[in-house]
């Protein structure tokens, strides 16, 4: 069975179409917009990045001409220029004092590398501008309050966006347990809501001069090869039905809103609720980076805690009370339906209507926001009416909407009270909300315009909590499954799988596991530890777990790989789908080690992925990845900035309030300055496609010599197989020779290097870079860099029909024959076998039969990629007179990068359903009270 079939390839040069539906514009774009600089805002030395070609029946982007790809050169200042490495410079460069300084302020107030390189950018923009026109700077702002006592003067009115604190009255809060109010008071005291206009808040973004080029003001169908394709928002489904109900001409200004509670001091004591806000009419490369403010902060929630009253049954629902109140007050413009009249891009007024496009948070932030009860209650999830005990059962349920909850509050409210009832505080106990998990509390969304404000819609999938979270449930079951069926020997075993994930060969950026591979070796894992994990946990452990567990992981490792694409059509979501459905099939194994039998939450919001891709289009366009990174900049910094003792979150709004000003202000200047700074530190260049891949060949060491080289075990034979290479690959002569009249090289001196960098892009123009070392340790551990060879056909020597090879790296030469310089690399093939695997993976064994030992040598153009092969650490094991320690078999890990998971071979073992070994569920398994529960619900 191959795996993997129709996948998406993210280095096919194939171009999108995409159509407007809206049929008032047209124009015709030939390639994307700008692309978001990924790692840094100006580069050293820029990289050609191909951009995605779009084909548009109809505009979508902001009434804009098409524009000619260009190149723009780094400064060329001589704080900017970088030094020779010393090993190729006769001598050293000096550095000038004004460069000690910055270095010294740097250092004195303990700057990042990221810090410090945006400080040297600042002053390049200066130098920049100091050429074109005088440096217009006031020697009277010498502090802060200066600057923004001079700003407020002039231009706070009209770029300042204040923040206003609303103290909460108690006796205004629907559903608040009014005879409690005192006690309430005496403890926590009145709540404050610290909040802007939102209102003037996503007209401050929609209009902001940074997106003018790249504003969406409508939705597009996408299509690649005729087939439609899911990207960013403006390519689903959601859009698209919004905008057939709403008036013409009009522009669905979609409101992205995120939550979540953080502490704010290391101790833990201080906590910070931001909300905050993006629109989704931005693209998604522009609202999530740090330097364009696509992501504002728009309020403050009041964090209310209390251990005196936290036994207290009325208490969480005083708290979910004010939380919802809190929400009406800032969602309050727009409560009333109505076209609003917004600026816009380039300053022109558009007809809006506002629409939440999504509401990033995680589980309990979700069932807070949809009122619904968590854990283990009848129906737990914020989205359906599932039951909760089908949480493990891929299937199908009524979904919820703000008009039916409504409906069910008005109901239930009307039969126990009448129309005028008093409420009593044990009323959640009543079967119509026991039934439906339902908070008896008015919630703030039924209140706005509906369809465009539905909130259970707009609860969306999440990878940060809902992938990481289900797949760190599984490890757990995975380690007591292990431990249970292995008796005594469990321990060794679960040391012998942490060995193993210790010591597998580095990849990338990969993270290590030193202290072993199971949660409960692990302290605090991010999302990317849990997906560094994901690539290695089958490689360690399948040859110590059953079949169908080994195949529960396969599929799950799939379906993540799928739903975090960057792109998809319906064929991929299908194959996604399938998997979703070999991973419920096969999880029963795992259900006598789950304490809920695998009826937990986020099990169940595997089934809702598909659904969002085609509505809102990739998962990472809404992921709380972005808002949890957010913390940092509107939470975390600003804290440092005050006093910790008094109205914190007042001085914390203040810092950001100022800091919004400083960057609005400077960006609509409009100055040579602020072109720069539009230009060269804020959207990235959009550079001239290139046809091929970009080779280059780094850390050169000494010096070889050929006839030397070949008398060592490790490369054996070099001399003779890079005169062969020479006589076949470059002169074309494919008789056979003696060797005596293989030709000779110019010089048996070669030049090594030890990194070769190979630089290609994908379909949407991202710069990819694989690194491939030659050295023999790295950090202390063995390494082995292996990649993927592309040659033609032996026959006719095209490129028409080409085959692939495997090969370790041994080493990137440079050798010269015939008066020219070739750039080589020697490389151990590795050859597929075709055989069935527990994990998946395809299997490889070293070819050491041939004199050679399988070594072979290519030009540096034939390198496609960089693969990542495991030992099977299940195969022999042998020493090699020559090579020393190996496995009899390797693994291919596709699990370790997209592109080789999208192209993997590997093939599957079946398992026989009906066998006495297959695991059904069994209700001897469930524990009624830890159904819907797990170790984390976050």
């Amino acid at each position: 069975m191959t795996m993997h079939a129709n996948q998406p390839l993210p280095f096919v040069d194939t171009p999108l179409q995409c159509s407007e539906d809206d049929s008032t514009a047209d124009a015709h774009m030939s390639s994307l917009t700008e692309q978001i600089n990924e790692s840094n805002l100006l580069h050293e030395q820029e990289a050609h990045v191909a951009p995605m070609d779009f084909t548009m029946e109809h505009d979508t982007l902001a009434d804009k001409n098409d524009e000619d790809a260009y190149i723009e050169e780094p400064f060329s200042g001589d704080l900017w220029s970088k030094p020779a490495s010393s090993k190729n410079s006769p001598k050293a460069i000096d550095i000038s004092s004004l460069e000690l300084l910055i270095a010294e302020f740097a250092l004195d107030n303990g700057l990042s590398q990221a810090q410090y390189k945006r400080l040297v950018e600042l002053i390049m923009i200066a130098q920049e501008h100091a050429r074109v026109a005088p440096l217009e700077h006031n020697a009277l702002f010498t502090t802060f309050d200066s600057v923004f006592r001079t700003i407020s003067k002039n231009q706070s009115e009209k770029y300042t966006l204040p923040f206003k604190t609303e103290k909460i009255d108690l006796d205004l809060v629907p559903d608040f347990p009014k005879k409690h109010k005192q006690q309430f008071l005496e403890v926590i005291g009145q709540p404050s809501l610290i909040y802007r206009d939102i209102r003037n808040l996503a007209e401050k973004l929609f209009s902001h001069p940074l997106f003018n080029d790249v504003t969406r003001l409508h939705p597009a169908t996408v299509t690649r090869d005729g087939k439609r394709v899911y990207s960013d928002i403006y390519s689903g489904q959601w859009w698209q039905e919004l905008q057939k109900i709403s008036k013409e001409g009009c522009v669905i200004l979609g409101l992205m809103l995120a939550s979540d509670k953080t502490v704010i001091t290391g101790n833990l004591r201080n906590s910070a609720w931001p909300i905050y806000l993006k629109l989704a009419n931005t693209p998604f490369e522009y609202r999530t980076k740090d330097t364009l403010h696509g992501t504002r902060l728009l309020a403050y929630l009041p964090v209310i805690e209390s251990k005196r009253l936290s036994n207290k049954k009325w208490f969480p629902l005083a708290k979910k009370a004010i939380f919802h109140y809190c929400i009406s007050l800032v969602m309050a413009p727009f409560r009333k339906f109505d076209i609003f009249k917004m600026q816009g891009p380039d300053q022109k007024v558009y007809k809006c209507i506002p629409a939440l496009a999504a509401y990033s948070a995680d589980y309990q932030e979700q069932s807070l926001l949809a009122l619904v009860k968590s854990g283990n209650t009848a129906r737990g999830c914020p989205r359906c009416f599932v039951l909760t005990s089908e949480y493990r059962e891929n299937g199908t349920a009524e979904l919820r909407t703000s008009s039916k909850m409504e409906h069910l509050y008005k109901l239930g409210n009307g039969l126990l009270h009448g129309t005028e009832g008093e409420k009593e505080e044990d009323e959640e106990d009543e079967e119509i909300f026991m039934e439906i998990s339902m908070h008896n509390i008015q919630n703030a969304f039924w209140k706005l315009p509906q369809p465009f404000f539905d909130l259970h819609d707009s609860l969306l999938v999440d990878d940060l909590h809902q992938l990481g979270g289900v797949y760190e449930h599984l490890l757990n079951c995975l380690d007591k499954l292990i431990m249970d069926l292995n008796g005594t020997k469990g321990a060794s075993i679960i040391e012998e799988i942490n060995n193993r994930a210790s010591m597998i060969p580095q990849y990338k950026d990969h993270r290590r596991f030193n202290q072993g591979i199971f949660p409960r070796f692990l302290r605090n894992p991010t999302y990317t530890e849990w997906r560094s994990n994901m690539a290695i946990i089958l490689p360690c452990c399948y040859d110590y777990i059953p079949l169908q567990a080994a195949l529960c992981l396969r599929h799950f490792l799939d379906f993540v790989m799928h739903a975090t694409a960057e792109e998809h059509t319906e064929d991929s979501l299908t194959e996604m789908e399938e998997s979703l459905d070999a991973y419920y099939k096969y999880s029963p194994i795992f259900q006598k080690y789950s304490p809920s039998g695998l009826n937990f939450p986020k099990n169940h919001m595997l089934q809702k992925y598909a659904h969002d891709i085609r509505s809102r289009g990739i998962i990472r366009g809404y992921s709380t990845t972005s808002s949890e990174h957010q913390h940092t900049i509107d939470v975390k910094k600003p804290a440092k900035r005050t006093n910790g003792r008094f109205d914190s979150l007042s001085q914390m709004a203040n810092f950001i309030q100022k800091k919004d000003l400083l960057f609005d202000v400077a960006i609509n200047q409009s100055s040579t300055l602020t072109t720069s700074l539009r230009a060269k530190a804020t959207i990235s260049k959009i550079i001239s496609r290139r046809s091929q891949l970009s080779y280059k060949l780094a850390s050169e060491t000494d010096p070889k010599e050929v006839s030397v080289l070949s008398q060592q075990g490790t490369f054996h034979g070099l001399s003779i197989i890079l005169r062969s290479f020479f006589h076949t690959t470059i002169d074309n002569n494919f008789a056979r020779v003696a060797l005596r009249n293989l030709p000779q090289l110019d010089d048996d001196t070669i030049k090594v290097y030890q990194t070769l960098i190979v630089e290609d892009c994908d379909t949407n123009g991202k710069v990819i870079i694989d690194k491939i070392r030659t050295h023999d340790q790295f950090h202390g551990r063995e390494r082995k860099d292996f990649a993927v060879f592309e040659f033609p056909n032996i026959k006719d020597r095209s490129d028409k029909e080409i085959y692939e090879s495997y090969g370790q790296v041994l080493m990137v030469f440079r050798a010269k024959y015939r008066g020219r310089e070739y750039d080589l690399v020697l490389a151990r093939r590795y050859c597929p076998l075709g055989e069935t695997h527990k994990t998946g993976l395809e299997v490889i064994s070293p070819d050491l039969d041939d004199t050679y030992k399988g070594l072979f040598i290519s030009q540096i153009e034939r390198v496609k990629r960089t693969i990542h092969v495991v030992p099977d650490y299940d195969s022999d094991a042998f020493v090699d007179p020559v090579l020393g320690s190996m496995y009899g078999k390797y693994l291919l890990n596709h699990d370790s990068d997209r592109f080789s998971w999208c192209n993997s071979r590997g093939r599957l073992p079946h398992i026989n359903e009906r066998s006495k070994e297959f695991v059904h569920w069994n209700k001897e398994y469930d524990n009624p009270k830890q159904v819907g529960t797990e170790d984390d619900d976050a």
